[in-house]
């Protein structure tokens, strides 16, 4: 079965640029590509900003492991841009177990990690 995770990507409309670019220097034929474009491709939610051309994606219950080359493609590819330039949150299944990175808080998709405290209205 695995662990799994929640994700949500906010990127820049140059972080959009710099992913197409690193697609792009990928075999086309290779194993890696297709994992890859189908990981992005099929995301639970993609949406792009008309005005910004920022982009988000999400992904619901996922396998986020290292070794997996769509999150290796992905890691690398927040290493490589600014900070400024993409928003990433990863939900694991433990409560206690959240990851944020880079700074694009005011992203045009209001991306955010949150904790509430909720009540339903006794009737």
């Amino acid at each position: 079965m695995g662990y799994r995770s929640d994700i949500g990507l906010a990127l820049t409309q140059s972080a959009v640029q710099r992913m197409h670019q690193k697609l792009n220097s990928l075999d086309k034929n290779s194993e890696a590509f297709s994992v890859i474009t189908d990981f992005i491709i099929y995301a639970d939610k993609h949406h792009e900003d008309a005005d910004t051309r920022a982009e988000v994606y999400l992904w619901n219950y996922v396998k986020w492991y290292d070794d997996f080359k769509e999150v290796s493609f992905l890691e690398e590819l927040m290493q490589e841009l600014n900070e400024q330039d993409y928003l990433f949150i990863r939900i694991g299944e433990d409560y206690d177990d959240t990851e944020v990175q880079g700074y694009f808080w005011d992203n045009p998709f209001d991306l955010k990690l949150s904790r509430a405290i909720n009540i339903c209205e006794v009737i």
